[in-house]
């Protein structure tokens, strides 16, 4: 499978890449998933039954709009802020891989990828739910603002798989971690992307594939970062190949605090580039969302593999 034409010359603006990638699915046939209908569904979840949307868009009180199609979860994704997440799906192995990409502040140079892995909460297979995380957000507005040429990818990991394993099969090679990197390197093979910077965030079990991702994948990866998600069963000696920023809320147990910040003392004792901090006052949901600052993002997005080798 492909997931655009590559015979598109170099010469052609990026910009029409960007949007030709970004309205191709990579398997037409076999796309269920699309833009204009998950942003009409979500439109329909205001907070505000009052709010200035519903006033503007003539809509009724929540508690008389038609309730949802089955299946489908109420979310609170502002559909302005999902409008630059196209939804995309890719077929891997005979396995449906459904995500979201955006591109931000396209040009002739080759755009790096940032990869996002959300919660268990955001399993599912209508290509809307991991899209609810604020982290999301502020990584495409740091990009966004900073004029980074990038291409950020969020895929959606089924219910019932982790990213990192099966609930029935804890071997990490059973994890959608394996098509996630297939789907980033076909990404990164289609786009003629800065193979030096491919950098990857996660939250919550998020994190526990971000982990294994740079355990089963060493030095691949120019930067990681990591909000309150567990490294269990990854090798630390594959661990250090990659510099890796962690957090976790001072609400989330001392003993998870504890065993995050070993594993961080020990990577920087052993050569490793990480960092650790702990988020005063916040518990697991409210640091997985407030823990992509911009200076935390900046301290990931600085990196690049040749410069990692060089140290």
């Amino acid at each position: 499978m492909v997931i655009m034409n590559k015979t598109i010359k170099k010469s052609v603006a990026f910009v029409v890449m960007a949007f030709t990638f970004a309205i191709t699915t990579i398997n037409a046939q076999n796309r269920t998933t699309i833009v204009d209908e998950i942003v009409n569904i979500n439109s329909q979840y205001d907070h505000n039954d009052d709010s200035p949307r519903n006033r503007r868009n003539n809509q009724p009180p929540r508690s008389k709009r038609n309730k949802p199609q089955k299946g489908l979860r109420r979310m609170t994704v502002d559909s302005v802020r999902l409008a630059p997440f196209k939804a995309m799906e890719y077929t891997i192995d005979g396995q449906k891989v459904r995500y979201r990409a955006a591109f931000t502040a396209p040009s002739s140079d080759a755009p790096i990828i940032v990869v996002y892995l959300y919660s268990k909460s955001g399993s599912g297979n209508d290509n809307l739910s991991q899209m609810s995380n604020r982290g999301i957000y502020s990584i495409y507005d740091y990009l966004s603002e900073n004029k980074i040429n990038a291409l950020m990818l969020v895929p959606q990991c089924p219910s019932g798989r982790s990213w990192a394993s099966n609930y029935e099969n804890e071997d990490s090679s059973m994890g959608y971690n394996r098509y996630a990197k297939v789907l980033i390197d076909s990404c990164m093979s289609a786009m003629g992307a800065d193979k030096t910077r491919v950098f990857i965030f996660g939250a919550s079990m998020g994190t526990s594939g971000v982990w294994h991702m740079i355990n089963d994948y060493p030095g691949f990866f120019a930067a990681a970062f990591c909000a309150s998600g567990a490294s269990r069963d990854c090798n630390p000696n594959s661990l250090l190949k990659t510099p890796v920023y962690s957090t976790i809320g001072s609400e989330e147990g001392e003993r998870n605090k504890a065993s995050f910040k070993s594993l961080i003392d020990w990577l920087n004792a052993n050569g490793g580039d990480a960092k650790f901090e702990t988020l005063e006052g916040l518990n697991h949901p409210e640091a997985c969302n407030k823990a992509f600052t911009p200076e935390r993002i900046e301290w990931v997005l600085c990196h690049s593999k040749s410069q990692n080798q060089s140290k």
